[in-house]
């Protein structure tokens, strides 16, 4: 298979771009450019038009900076149902898997999450818990799949379990080992991100004297 079907080029598009505006150097804006540019000719254009999905996060981040939406975004009405689109949109990948449905899904779930991060929840436990997880998102993200997929293929010889109480309770563990493993490569590595992004940001991203 084709390594660019499971690649996203926003991974490294988005950061050279950005590049081309905010390097002080020209030497570093024009090598941006040229990278940037040799990424848009070589991959695959459905590639590139699925990857703008990305940049939905944007969005969400843009609605928590409107006035209006920061006041009614997390509204119980709005939160209900921007929540039933976002399974609704789940639904859809079961009956077709086009091209646009990947839209669907991605706008679907903008509305939701950007409702999500205005909503004033009252409880601190809710608050602290939603913190926590969302810090290991793209820990999560990362490690799942493969940790997963090197549970089925040498744990259960790539046999699938029937659904059942058996089932539910393996379904339970795996759980928790997902997380668990999820939250210990979380602490060795993504959460040093924001000290190395500010180190790297007094050295290469600055206004030059």
């Amino acid at each position: 298979m084709d390594w660019t079907r499971k690649v996203n080029p926003v991974n490294l598009l988005f950061p050279l771009l950005l590049g081309i505006f905010k390097l002080p150097k020209w030497s570093g804006k024009i090598l941006s450019l040229s990278l940037a540019g040799l990424l848009i000719i070589w991959l695959p254009k459905h590639i590139l038009f699925l990857g703008l999905i990305w940049l939905l996060g944007v969005a969400v981040y843009l609605a928590g900076q409107n006035a209006w939406f920061k006041k009614n975004g997390g509204n119980l009405g709005f939160l209900v149902a921007t929540g039933l689109l976002a399974l609704g949109s789940l639904a859809l990948t079961k009956i077709s898997l086009n091209f646009w449905v990947d839209y669907v899904v991605g706008i679907a779930f903008t509305l939701f999450i950007a409702c999500l991060s205005v909503r004033n929840f009252e409880s601190v436990t809710f608050a602290k818990m939603a913190t926590a997880l969302g810090e290991t998102t793209y820990t999560l993200y990362l490690t799942h799949f493969p940790l997963l997929a090197l549970i089925f293929f040498v744990g259960f010889k790539g046999q699938k379990m029937q659904p059942g109480l058996m089932g539910g309770l393996w379904f339970l563990g795996l759980l928790v080992v997902v997380l668990s493993f999820t939250t210990l490569v979380w602490w060795c590595f993504e959460r040093n991100t924001d000290r190395i992004r500010k180190w790297l940001e007094t050295r290469l991203i600055q206004s030059p004297h």
